[in-house]
C-alpha cells in the first residue's frame, strides 16, 4: 500500500496546483455583480468620510455606580446564606 500512497500523493498535489494556477492564469473578466459593483481597476484614490465629533462633557458619578454594585454584592450574598455549601 505504501507503493501506491507517495505516487497518489503527488498526483494529487500536482492537480490541485494545477488547478489553482489554471484559474488565476485563465480568468475572465469579473462579474462586478458578485461584489457589489466594486472593481479595483475603477477604484478612484479619493475617499471622503463623514465624521461627527461629540464634544460634549458627560460627568460620570462613578460613587453611585461603586455604591449600586456593593449593594448587588450584599443582596446576593444575603440570598446565598440559606443554601447548604459542600
Amino acid at each position: 500500500m505504501e507503493k501506491l500512497e507517495t505516487p497518489l500523493t503527488w498526483a494529487l498535489v500536482i492537480l490541485i496546483l494545477g488547478y489553482f494556477i489554471a484559474g488565476n492564469c485563465c480568468k475572465i473578466e469579473p462579474n462586478e455583480e458578485i461584489n457589489n459593483g466594486f472593481s479595483w481597476s475603477t477604484a478612484s484614490d479619493k475617499v471622503t468620510v463623514d465624521v461627527e465629533i461629540i464634544t460634549k462633557d458627560i460627568a460620570i458619578n462613578v460613587d453611585s455606580i461603586i455604591e449600586a454594585v456593593m449593594q448587588e454584592v450584599d443582596s446576593s450574598l444575603n440570598t446565598g446564606e440559606g443554601e447548604d455549601s459542600e
